[in-house]
């Protein structure tokens, strides 16, 4: 399980060049970034989190380039590039596995493929942050809309869930910060900013 960090100077995690970084990935492994963004900002401060997003990588050919498998707010449900990341990064990144077998990450990848072009769900972020703020205001559940970690719960939940769960208290997706800490989490290593 990977643990909560509040800060950089006090994680532990191994500290990887870009290089070692790409030679750890194992395909459907994820990442979580932190970022100088506002929004970026807006997630970290609501969630108490260093991590404002997170992705699914993959490898569909031998030789690359690695492809991730994500939701954003301009392009909604997408296939990117993880050098995007990598290459241009305004925050650290940290390597994300969980314990499965290939076809169960073949079943997550199937379902996030499925999910291509959703429109980013946006209006749970707002009312999730004004609902943090006045608990009595409502969350929306939009259909056909996911955000980052909405996108990452739903793939999961088809081979093997999350152990965070909607409910009355906790009534959005889970946060970048909730795929980071769940159980089955293990955080592999840490790529600082450039």
């Amino acid at each position: 399980m990977a643990e909560h960090v509040h800060d950089l100077a006090s994680c532990t995690l191994p500290r990887v060049t870009k290089e070692e970084f790409y030679r750890s990935l194992q395909w459907g492994d994820m990442v979580a970034c932190s970022g100088q963004a506002p929004v970026s900002k807006t997630i970290e401060s609501l969630t108490g989190s260093l991590w404002s997003h997170i992705l699914m990588v993959w490898l569909p050919f031998p030789h690359g380039p690695w492809l991730t498998l994500e939701a954003t707010i301009d392009k909604g449900v997408h296939v990117g590039l993880l050098s995007d990341y990598t290459d241009n990064q305004d925050g650290p990144l940290v390597l994300l596995r969980r314990s499965l077998t290939d076809s169960q990450r073949t079943e997550q990848m199937i379902v996030g493929l499925n999910l291509l072009d959703n429109h980013y769900d946006w209006r749970q972020e707002v009312t999730f942050a004004a609902h943090k703020l006045v608990k009595c205001l409502p969350v929306a559940h939009p259909k056909g809309e996911l955000y980052c970690s909405g996108l990452e719960y739903v793939q999961a939940a088809t081979v093997a869930p999350y152990a965070y769960k909607m409910d009355a208290a906790h009534p959005c997706m889970p946060t970048p910060e909730d795929i980071y800490t769940d159980p089955s989490v293990i955080a592999i290593c840490l790529l600082e900013a450039l």
